[in-house]
């Protein structure tokens, strides 16, 4: 049974009455994790994001650093909206929603809305996991959209080719640049860690400072992660992996 908790807060930038809903309980039927730390569940569902944007200046708040707000359920006060999240924003309507997202938290980060390294690393991570949805679940062709009867949405596609495929080119560079400065700042501090570390590195196409980051934890090597990352190391393969 899938159980949830509100929570009525107020903006931080523009005293915006809101609440939320944050996620208590949910039965996981079946389950795919990826080397990069990402889950796709089944039923999908979207977990408590980090951040939340304000249905009414648009701006970004961070979840865990939102202020309960006591609530008088006789004054106008708790007329109340529902916050967003960035999947709510424009951007994320478009074919490439997950290359848009990831540009949005970049945008933030240079903005300095993560004002320290952990925050940083949870939206880094963010960006990590949204550029690899691109090899994970594969881009839409034209051809598919026509088989499901979806013209205007493949003739969309066609027309948008070429620039897509300058947006690619671009979205490969980000995503090597935002995982060298998450190499830079992420500080492990167990074996899960420096395992997740050393795919980092790996996705990076760093296998020697992988395969170093391996030996270290080698008593962490009947984990079948372990095994997995460890093998794509020695084949010089750098894309995300489906562990199960």
């Amino acid at each position: 049974m899938t159980t949830f908790i509100t929570q009525n807060f107020t903006c931080q930038h523009c005293n915006h009455n809101m609440y939320t809903y944050e996620l208590g309980s949910y039965h996981v039927y079946d389950s795919e994790a990826y080397s990069d730390g990402y889950v796709d569940y089944d039923p999908p569902i979207s977990f408590n994001s980090h951040i939340l944007i304000c249905s009414n200046c648009m701006l970004p708040l961070w979840r865990s650093e939102l202020v309960d707000d006591e609530v008088d359920y006789n004054s106008t006060d708790s007329e109340r909206e529902q916050s967003m999240d960035v999947y709510d924003l424009p951007l994320s309507k478009k074919l490439n929603f997950s290359n848009n997202i990831a540009n949005y938290y970049l945008g933030i980060i240079k903005d300095g809305f993560a004002d320290s390294i952990d925050k940083e690393i949870l939206l880094r991570i963010e960006i990590w996991h949204l550029l690899n949805n691109n090899y994970r679940f594969g881009s839409p062709s034209v051809f598919s959209y026509i088989l499901q009867g979806k013209f205007k949405i493949a003739l969309r596609l066609f027309k948008e080719g070429n620039r897509n495929s300058e947006e690619d080119n671009l979205n490969k560079k980000l995503f090597t640049t935002n995982l060298k400065r998450l190499i830079e700042i992420y500080k492990p501090e167990n074996d899960e860690e420096e395992l997740f570390l050393a795919e980092m590195n790996r996705e990076c196409g760093n296998f020697k400072r992988a395969k170093s980051i391996l030996k270290k934890i080698s008593n962490f090597e009947q984990n079948k992660s372990y095994r997995i990352i460890k093998k794509a190391i020695k084949l010089r393969k750098s894309r995300v992996i489906k562990l199960n």
